[in-house]
């Protein structure tokens, strides 16, 4: 059984006030959360969320008795039923919901370490700013610049020239600058390299996953806008150039000279081949992006092909 306590207590009430979205709160307002868990795992006092329709609403909350439940406002009638031994808060998007509750009541979802490892090797002339972590293994090189308050976790290695924002994270084994495939044959049909000679440019709060590849461009920086998610296992080409606040999925591949415009959602194994993709769009799973994509399209398939536009409940909940 896992259930995390809360370090912040509250009621059920304030934690609506709090939070300052739209919900109902129906039951006992004064009901008090003190952990938060899976609604399979809810003890009393405990704070779960729950996606089930009307109709399966009551049976699935027969264990939460004495807990308060997000549920979706689909399920306002059903259960007000229930309130004798719960208190129900009902908001358009309960798992939304919940992830605020749970940074508010528990911790950040992204947990940073803290400190220099004493095995980093971090350059003389590379530029940490106040509050930078930087775990073990880490290599920092000549040049590079990161901003307060950014964690770099084992293993990354980051070098030359890189400038790294404000609050960012680079999880464990990232590469960030190195050289990428920008080769041509010459005449005799050996492989002459492109230099890469420009940077990595990463925006403030970004957050890079695991084993995530992000190549030095090569006559222009290779930049990650502020606010963006980068997933585990991704590779972002030279010269790429993503927007703010955008979401790139695990194993995402943007080769060079990609253009992610702000508030993309590229989803899990999708493969941007060199093309620009509009604000807003979404990127289904696994498509292979051949063409340039329209603002708030939405695409899927390989090739890639429109097939709807982005709509109120994707803008909302990122699916």
């Amino acid at each position: 059984m896992t259930v995390f306590p809360a370090r912040h207590k509250s009621t059920a009430a304030a934690l609506v006030a709090d939070l300052a979205a739209p919900a109902e709160l129906i039951g006992e307002p004064g009901r008090m959360i003190v952990s938060l868990a899976a609604l399979s795992e809810l003890p009393p006092g405990g704070l779960a969320f729950c996606n089930a329709a009307p109709e399966d609403i009551a049976a699935r909350l027969a264990r939460a008795s004495g807990a308060t439940v997000v549920a979706s406002s689909a399920c306002v009638s059903a259960a007000r039923g229930l309130v004798g031994r719960m208190t129900v808060i009902a908001v358009p998007d309960p798992r939304r919901y919940f992830i605020r509750a749970f940074n508010r009541l528990v911790a950040p979802e992204v947990v940073r370490q803290t400190g220099i490892a004493p095995t980093a090797t971090i350059h003389p002339e590379a530029k940490l700013t106040e509050g930078v972590s930087v775990g073990p293994g880490a290599l920092i090189d000549r040049g590079v610049a990161i901003g307060a308050g950014s964690t770099i976790f084992g293993g990354v290695q980051i070098y030359e020239g890189t400038r790294i924002g404000r609050g960012v994270v680079v999880q464990a084994n990232c590469a960030v600058g190195s050289h990428g495939q920008s080769y041509e044959r010459d005449d005799d049909g050996q492989f002459l390299l492109m230099p890469h000679f420009s940077n990595v440019v990463i925006g403030d709060d970004v957050i890079v996953g695991a084993n995530t590849t992000i190549v030095r461009g090569t006559l222009q920086d290779t930049v990650i806008g502020a606010r963006t998610i980068v997933g585990n296992n991704v590779i972002v080409g030279h010269n790429v150039v993503v927007g703010e606040g955008c979401h790139v999925g695990a194993g995402v591949i943007l080769c060079g000279s990609s253009r992610i415009g702000d508030g993309c959602w590229l989803s899990i194994a999708a493969v941007i081949k060199s093309v620009p993709v509009g604000a807003g769009a979404m990127v289904g799973p696994g498509a292979i992006v051949t063409r340039p994509v329209d603002a708030g399209a939405m695409v899927n398939g390989f090739p890639a092909r429109v097939t709807a536009k982005v709509n109120n409940y994707n803008e909302v909940t990122g699916r």
